[in-house]
């Protein structure tokens, strides 16, 4: 039987919304689920049920004044919040609505007490909610997951962080007794033994600085982690720190026969990065190639090179060792990866390179790998040096060298080394053969001589009479192309013509001085006693810091320095260092902290209550020689004054870190004049950069504010005798040329043997007599010589007087030679600078420079022994 439906059942279940208005505007019939929302409404008037939200209509007339078609949107009087919306039709006189609630989403329909039953199967909002709701829950799942995964990241974070920490920790408790073990062997090593004892000894102290290196790199990798690395940019050389990372391998390299060396251009402008950490890379790629090279050669290069529109400078390392295999290449950065099949052959740990790829990222260079199985390696480090600072001339040297060496790659580096020196004319070959009488030095490689194991190399003079057979023979001591290892060699053959390298001034043992050691290890706290006691120091010590702050407020007089552990029982070094601190007493003692923890926030925590220095342990003697040196001086700081924030910030760091000096900066001349008076320091550095004319005001205003005994430097990129001669004339007591090097400075500063640029004219130190020991196989000539040289001194001021610069000249350049023979290097490298003045035609930079030389010699005061 078929089943009829009236006209509003189907219209019920077509839309379950709908309603009718009857010609009279009344309701006369409701769907179901607005019936449900909205109960006896039937038969009253429309407009007292809705109101018409759009279109707009005439009042009164209600959905009657709605066309038959019209879109409509509707609000229930009683329900407000129910919006309707649908279409209205016409029923002969009637009007029905045919629609639904306006709603979208899940929430709403909830919000307005409706369910998707209210709907018709088929309606667009029904399946629009359906799909709503779907996505709906899906981005609840979604959520749920993303939490339940960064639950499981920060577990797993927290559990590296644990064992971060851990290693953190060990490495305090392992630092701990390595201290006293590389310590005592250094304490061991000035005690006489017997040769078989020193052997043990020498073995003891190899394999303790092994274990020193390999926790070093376990706690890189714990600081890499914990994203703890640190970095600190400044101006550093790629030629220099190639040369004097070498020099610190070359012994170990030459215990394998290996040769290692350096091939650098004469000059390569600074580039801008961590020193410490750069030298870390430079460190971990020489050890790796010296590690896995048998025999032949590592090789580093630096240079800069083109790379498409920007300019890179580049390090690589190249060896004749093993290599490494195509099929290892891809993780030979990965941790504990290695580069070869039977790598338990090798020792290590496997770290070096993944720690050297993390710090050449961190300093936003490459780092890239040309290899193969059998034939060596060259890993390359490339940054990239948009706009490379200028690079200052190499001041040549008039020498004549013949190299003599059958390796292309060692020629290549000794002829670089020795252009790097000045030394332009250079003539090379593969045999030895007669000695040419154009040539001054010869430099021969021992295979070239003898065919033995290629080592250091020696120099000689061609009228010798060959390598085995005259005082001039000499051996070169180090990397063949250090140049400070050949300007030694060089001057030791040829002393007149090559002045001799200056040395970095070394820490003396200074004053005793009275040290409180707060240290919790009975073992750490006797070596540094025994370090400090033989220096000369009254020690007192203490285990932990209430032990410390008890035994203060017993002594008398407070110490001059505190040294303590960061790590104690009782009261802790930090709580020590806050204490203190709050105590008038003692709130100026100088603090130095010693801790195996090494991290950057160990450090920042010690600075932070109060302490004025960190020393990770091992502690060396120097080290303490160096905090006392600093931290119980005359109190009295260096003072840099310039505009130029670059210079001014290296000057700053090698006066800090080099010479333990305590630095304070100007970049202004008021600025300078303020501090030099409040500070009083014992050097002042003047940059050019704030204009000549001021800087020449400022100069004798400063020695008048600060102290008579002030020495005042002057820096500049000029490179201008006018500069010098004003600069003398003012009594500065040197020039710097810039970039300022740590030798050039060592030499302006002086002491320990060094040579100043300049006098020290008009400072309180200029009468002092000059000591000087001369050999004693020379003792008896020297006196003689030194009269003979005050006279040939003032026959050539006679001769500048009388314009005879050429002659003044060849004065000068005897003198240097004879003062270099008799081992007087200052006498002979201050005639040098009188030669080259003489024979650039400075008659005024000649004379004042034969002034200063005659005042030197004037204050030489012989001694002789016993």
């Amino acid at each position: 039987m078929a089943l009829t439906l009236g006209k509003d059942e189907l219209l019920a279940q077509i839309s379950p919304f709908y309603f009718g208005v009857d010609p009279r505007g009344r309701v006369d019939g409701v769907g179901p689920a607005l019936a449900r929302q909205l109960p006896e409404m039937v038969g009253r008037p429309f407009d007292e049920c809705f109101e018409i939200v759009r279109p707009k209509v005439v009042p009164g007339r209600g959905l009657l004044a709605v066309m038959s078609g019209h879109v409509v949107q509707l609000r229930p009087v009683e329900r407000p919040a129910l919006g309707l919306r649908g279409q209205v039709v016409s029923d002969g006189g009637r009007r029905l609505f045919v629609g639904r609630p306006w709603v979208t989403g899940p929430d709403e329909l909830a919000a307005q007490g409706l369910s998707l039953a209210d709907f018709a199967p088929h309606e667009a909002v029904a399946e629009t909610i359906l799909i709503v709701e779907t996505q709906r829950r899906a981005v609840e799942d979604a959520r749920r997951l993303e939490g339940a995964l960064r639950e499981a990241k920060e577990r797993a974070e927290g559990r590296s962080l644990s064992k971060s920490l851990f290693v953190a920790s060990m490495s305090h408790e392992i630092r701990n007794p390595l201290n006293v073990v590389v310590g005592m062997t250094d304490l061991l090593a000035e005690c006489d033994m017997e040769p078989e004892a020193r052997q043990y000894l020498a073995s003891l102290r190899s394999n303790a600085n092994g274990l020193l290196s390999l926790l070093g790199d376990v706690i890189d990798m714990a600081q890499i982690e914990q994203g703890t690395v640190s970095l600190e940019h400044e101006p550093v050389s790629l030629v220099d720190l190639a040369e004097e990372v070498v020099d610190g391998w070359f012994p170990a390299a030459s215990a394998k026969g290996l040769e290692l060396f350096v091939t650098a251009p004469v000059t390569l402008p600074p580039l801008q990065t961590d020193i410490a950490r750069l030298r870390q890379v430079m460190s971990n790629l020489i050890a790796n190639a010296i590690q896995f090279t048998e025999e032949g050669h590592v090789n580093v290069v630096v240079g800069a090179t083109e790379r498409g529109p920007t300019r890179e400078v580049f390090l690589e390392v190249r060896d004749t060792g093993t290599g490494v295999p195509v099929e290892l290449q891809d993780t030979i950065f990965d941790r504990f990866a290695r580069g070869q099949p039977d790598m338990h052959v090798y020792q290590g740990a496997g770290l070096g390179l993944t720690i050297t790829k993390t710090l050449v990222d961190a300093l936003e260079g490459r780092i890239e790998l040309q290899s193969g199985k059998g034939r060596g390696s060259i890993f390359r480090v490339a940054f990239a040096q948009p706009d490379p600072p200028p690079t200052r001339a190499v001041s040549p040297l008039g020498l004549r060298v013949r190299v003599v060496e059958r390796s292309g790659p060692v020629r290549e580096a000794l002829v670089g080394a020795l252009r790097r020196l000045g030394i332009d004319r250079v003539r090379v070959g593969n045999g030895l053969g007669p000695g040419a009488a154009d040539t001054d030095v010869t430099i021969v490689g021992e295979t070239t001589l003898d065919g033995g194991v290629a080592r250091p190399v020696i120099v000689f003079g061609p009228r010798t009479g060959g390598p085995n057979g005259a005082p001039a023979v000499t051996r070169l001591f180090g990397a063949l192309s250090s140049t400070k290892a050949l300007r030694d060699a060089l001057h030791r053959v040829a002393p007149g013509a090559v002045p001799a390298a200056t040395r970095l001034p070394t820490v003396g043992r200074g004053p005793a001085r009275r040290v409180l050691v707060v240290e919790d290890d009975t073992d750490n706290r006797h070596y540094l006693r025994a370090l400090l006691e033989r220096d000369g120091h009254t020690v007192w010590t203490a285990e932990h810091g209430a032990a410390a702050l008890a035994l203060l407020a017993e002594q008398a007089a407070p110490p001059d320095l505190i040294l303590s552990d960061l790590h104690m029982p009782v009261i802790d070094g930090l709580e020590l260092g806050r204490r203190l601190r709050r105590n008038p007493a003692a709130a100026t003692i100088p603090l130095v902290a010693i801790s195996g923890h090494t991290g950057t926030s160990h450090r920042s925590d010690a600075q932070a209550v109060g302490f004025d220095a960190f020393l990770p342990k091992p502690v060396t003697a120097i080290q303490l020689r160096g905090a006392l040196a600093r931290w119980c001086g005359d109190g009295r700081a260096a003072l840099v004054v310039g505009r130029s924030t670059e210079p001014r910030m290296v000057l700053t760091r090698h006066l800090e870190r080099v010479f333990g000096r305590h630095v304070v900066e100007a970049t202004s001349d008021e600025e300078g004049l303020h501090l030099a008076r409040r500070e009083r320091p014992r050097e002042i550095f003047v940059n050019l950069d704030l204009g000549a004319d001021r800087v020449w005001r400022l100069l004798p205003i400063l020695r008048e504010v600060a102290a008579a005994d002030v020495d005042l430097y002057v820096s500049t990129a000029e490179e201008s005798g006018a500069v010098e001669r004003r600069a003398a004339a003012l009594g500065c007591a040197g020039l710097l040329r810039e970039p300022v090097t740590r030798d050039a400075l060592a030499a302006a500063l002086g002491g320990g043997g060094m040579v100043p640029t300049m006098d020290s004219a008009g400072t309180g130190s200029a009468e002092s007599l000059v000591p000087l020991r001369p050999d004693p196989l020379l003792a008896d000539l020297v006196p003689p010589y030194l009269d003979r040289a005050r006279r040939e001194l003032e026959a050539a001021r006679q001769l500048v007087d009388d314009g005879e610069l050429a002659r003044v000249a060849r004065v000068a350049h005897d003198l240097k030679g004879t003062g270099g023979a008799y081992g007087l290097e200052e006498l002979s490298n201050r005639a040098r600078r009188i030669e080259n003045s003489a024979n650039a035609g400075d008659a005024e930079l000649t004379a004042a420079l034969i002034e200063r030389l005659a005042s030197y010699l004037a204050r030489i005061e012989v001694v002789t022994e016993g």
